[in-house]
């Protein structure tokens, strides 16, 4: 208010920026933040224009906090929740190997002593696995210092047992989370 905003927001996984202009007035602002999970940038932006045009008071920071805490009520609830008999895993040693796909290249998933071991990237980025029912494993990781769940992990298993490919939902947003074993690590598990 008085005029339209064009805007845009995003991140990556340290930081959150924000960008808006107001092009009937010939003004804009950015907002950057060392934040990812904030609704911060666009509160400052709201805020900024409120300000300058002489809008009335609106607490931007109060409602934003208000409609986080919700969507995360929501989130919570809707977590999917283990069964109270989860179906038995194979043997461990089964899923095993290396897998691939176009996006992702290679990744190897390694038996560890508690579970299974998830390893992507160049970094050696590790997902560590915990059985929850059947051929599924949720996986976390350390995500800045945090331990965070990154969802369900599925393998495909043939007919005749032999694991063939894996889906991580958290790759899997656009399309690109299922692995396809390798040929070598198919044969030796068949």
């Amino acid at each position: 208010n008085p005029y339209p905003i064009t805007w845009h927001n995003g991140g990556t996984s340290v930081s959150k920026t924000m960008i808006a202009y107001m092009p009937d007035a010939k003004l804009g602002i950015v907002v950057l933040s060392n934040l990812i999970d904030t609704t911060l940038p666009e509160s400052l932006a709201w805020r900024f224009f409120d300000i300058y045009f002489g809008n009335p008071k609106r607490d931007w920071s109060k409602e934003a906090l208000a409609a986080m805490k919700k969507s995360g009520e929501k989130a919570k609830a809707e977590e999917p929740k283990q069964p109270a008999v989860p179906s038995p895993a194979m043997a461990l040693d089964r899923y095993a190997g290396d897998y691939s796909n176009e996006i992702y290249g290679t990744v190897n998933i390694a038996k560890k002593a508690d579970g299974l071991v998830f390893t992507i990237g160049p970094k050696k980025v590790r997902i560590d696995l915990r059985h929850w029912d059947g051929n599924v494993f949720m996986g976390s990781w350390d995500y800045y210092a945090a331990r965070e769940d990154v969802g369900p992990i599925t393998f495909d298993v043939n007919d005749r047992g032999a694991v063939t490919g894996v889906t991580v939902d958290v790759f899997n947003g656009d399309g690109c989370g299922t692995f396809s074993k390798t040929p070598q690590t198919l044969e030796a598990s068949s």
